[in-house]
């Protein structure tokens, strides 16, 4: 835990150094959704993307794919946007790899999927229930990823997109932002939110599934899940990159693009099946068709 504080003050420390308030009782009372101060400038930025977004879609029945597309339609705009979210999105294997491993959420996640694997081994070899417990937290991973997902990133406030009671909750504004920004930028998670996230994660598994389980068996449990949060991190942000993929890859960056594209479709992210029970699932193709001019499918 002093480990995982510390990480983050080094990360708030840098972000001070750019004029960036972040203070660290204000985060995580936003990500627990306690009123705070979590209206920031950048979000006049984000709410004018908002507005070009609805406005190109109802003029030129038209999705903004990427940063050229903003700079043809509002170059202020465009320049304030790259001022603030980087589009230098990756288009071949070696960028996207040298890019993703630079991302300081990728190394923490990545660490602590590690640093969780090595604990649990060292309590002994691993046996048949370890497998059983890894497979359960799998399985609670995508259901709780797609009710997350729907019912509330997409579900509260309606159809406004920066209501007060959203900006109160980081991660909810980080949602928000993400969806109104030209879909080809690199996607990565903040740093914060993830250490945050792995916070809370610990503390139910030993503060609630130790006392149950046990030692081992809990950290077999945060290992699978800190386990499938690296895996959803790392195909969210090769959707949103220009590198050509093959086959099952290619078609999680399709289902993604159509969920930009109509948010009341595909909340999972590689594993479909609770989009499947739920009838959330539509193919990018029927989701063009549905469109008034074949240029929302147009990047």
């Amino acid at each position: 835990v002093f480990i995982l504080f510390g990480l983050y003050a080094v990360d708030a420390f840098q972000l001070q150094r750019h004029k960036i308030r972040v203070p660290l009782v204000s985060e995580v009372s936003n990500l627990v959704g306690i009123e705070g101060s979590a209206v920031k400038p950048n979000d006049s930025i984000y709410e004018r993307l908002q507005e070009v977004s609805d406005e190109h879609r109802a003029k030129r029945k038209a999705m903004l794919w990427s940063i050229r597309q903003l700079e043809q339609y509002d170059t202020d705009l465009a320049s304030d946007a790259q001022e603030i979210i980087d589009f230098d999105v990756p288009k071949t294997v070696t960028q996207m790899t040298a890019n993703y491993l630079s991302q300081p959420a990728f190394q923490f996640v990545l660490s602590a999927a590690l640093a969780t694997m090595g604990l649990r081994l060292s309590f002994g070899q691993l046996q048949l229930i370890d497998f059983l417990a890894g497979m359960s937290a799998w399985c609670f991973w995508h259901v709780q990823e797609w009710f997350v997902h729907d019912r509330l990133y997409h579900g509260i406030s309606g159809n406004e997109r920066f209501p007060t009671e959203r900006r109160a909750v980081a991660a909810f504004q980080h949602h928000d932002h993400h969806h109104v920004i030209p879909f080809f930028h690199v996607a990565a998670e903040p740093l914060r939110l993830c250490v945050a996230w792995f916070l809370v994660v610990s503390a139910v598994s030993y503060g609630v599934f130790a006392p149950v389980l046990g030692l081992p068996l809990a950290t077999t449990v945060l290992c699978s899940y800190t386990s499938c949060g690296l895996l959803y991190m790392s195909l969210h942000y090769l959707t949103h990159t220009k590198v050509p993929l093959p086959g099952w890859l290619q078609s999680v960056r399709e289902n993604h693009m159509a969920h930009h594209l109509d948010a009341k479709t595909n909340f999972s992210m590689g594993v479909n099946t609770m989009d499947a029970v739920a009838g959330t699932t539509k193919p990018l193709q029927k989701v063009c068709s549905e469109k008034a001019n074949a240029k929302h499918c147009s990047w």
